[in-house]
């Protein structure tokens, strides 16, 4: 036998037998048992699951992407189920394989359940799975940055949804809740929280872009409320500040970065205001034009303010990311000033790259 003879053996007859074995039919006992599943015909075994994952760690990396994609699909078959006790052992199976293929398989794992999950309860079940995903890759030690591009746009893309669209929504309806315990609790607070400190340079960028851009598009009080906690997720000194892929540089400029989006956020407010008083047919700040020695006749009266639904959402909007940015800056000089006091004991102030940084601070906080 050749060089590759155990190698086509594995790929050509091993492997695809361990995908049919992947579930097997019910029992007579099994389907008579009180507790069994009705309306699943079939079991997923997960001793030959985690086999598999087995070998497949073993194999080239090209042999490998090409036999997982089926494996994947098998146990999302098995997280669309309506039994919640399938969903539960397809979930932990998932975890299984994950932690014996690597860390770095969680972005094409999420790719894929997205594609399969991706319509009704099975949304629901999405969100809940990646958050049990997330929490044991962090726990196992990922690196910082390897969620960084299309995995993170795709998991904000994911949470955005669970925390201010449709189910954010279904979230309330106490008899989907009631049956479905994935739907009961809102995962986006507690991903945020873990993104955080997990999150590259690249990543910080994407991440403060996708809050600010959000911020900028809600326009319900309701929202902002959410927006302002999942911001307070990120300034905690275990997330953000405590990203040791992250130099105190680049959170200082993403802070900066979220102080400038809110200054443009309020001039665009404040410009918005102008038009609707031109719009009115108010010439914008009379008031602070001289008009004569007299002054307005006081007998006049002014016309009825415009009416706007958008003026205190956007209100709302740049004073949230003011206040992200200013208390991420916050929790900068104060994990510097630790620091400093912890490794020389007399200087508690920043080090003299953060001083420099801290000079474009100075016009924000005085305005």
């Amino acid at each position: 036998m050749g060089g590759s003879g155990p190698l086509t053996f594995l790929i050509e007859f091993v492997c695809p037998r361990l995908e049919r074995h992947l579930s097997r039919d019910k029992t007579a006992a099994e389907q008579q048992h009180r507790l069994a599943p009705r309306q699943e015909p079939q079991v997923l075994q997960v001793s030959v699951a985690v086999a598999l994952a087995q070998l497949l760690a073993k194999l080239p990396r090209r042999l490998r992407d090409q036999r997982l994609p089926k494996l994947v699909y098998r146990l999302a078959e098995f997280l669309r189920s309506r039994e919640h006790a399938v969903r539960k052992e397809a979930g932990a199976t998932l975890v299984r394989v994950v932690q014996l293929l690597g860390n770095d398989y969680l972005g094409f794992v999420a790719r894929e359940l997205s594609l399969l999950l991706a319509r009704g309860y099975t949304r629901h079940v999405l969100a809940h799975t990646l958050h049990s995903l997330l929490r044991h890759c962090q726990a196992a030690g990922m690196p910082t940055g390897c969620l960084d591009g299309e995995t993170l746009d795709r998991l904000c893309r994911i949470y955005m949804d669970e925390l201010l669209g449709d189910l954010s929504k279904e979230k309330e309806v106490e008899a989907l809740t009631r049956k479905l315990p994935e739907a009961q609790r809102t995962h986006a607070y507690s991903v945020m929280h873990r993104l955080g400190s997990m999150v590259g340079p690249t990543g910080l960028a994407q991440l403060t872009n996708i809050l600010a851009n959000q911020c900028s598009a809600v326009r319900s009080l309701a929202a902002l409320k959410k927006l302002e906690r999942l911001c307070g997720q990120l300034e905690r000194a275990d997330s953000l500040p405590g990203n040791s892929g992250l130099t105190d540089e680049q959170l200082l400029t993403a802070a900066h970065l979220l102080c400038r989006r809110a200054g443009d956020e309020q001039n665009g407010d404040n410009n918005s205001k102008d038009k609707l008083l031109v719009a009115s047919g108010i010439e914008p700040a009379a008031e602070h034009r001289s008009v004569g020695i007299r002054g307005p006749d006081c007998r006049l009266l002014d016309p009825e303010p415009a009416r706007s639904e958008t003026r205190p959402a956007q209100l709302g909007s740049y004073q949230v990311l003011l206040r992200f940015g200013l208390r991420l800056l916050y929790a900068v000089l104060r994990n510097a000033s630790s620091k400093s006091d912890s490794e020389s004991g007399k200087n508690k102030n920043c080090s003299p790259i953060s001083r420099r940084m801290l000079d474009p601070f100075v016009p924000i906080l005085l305005s």
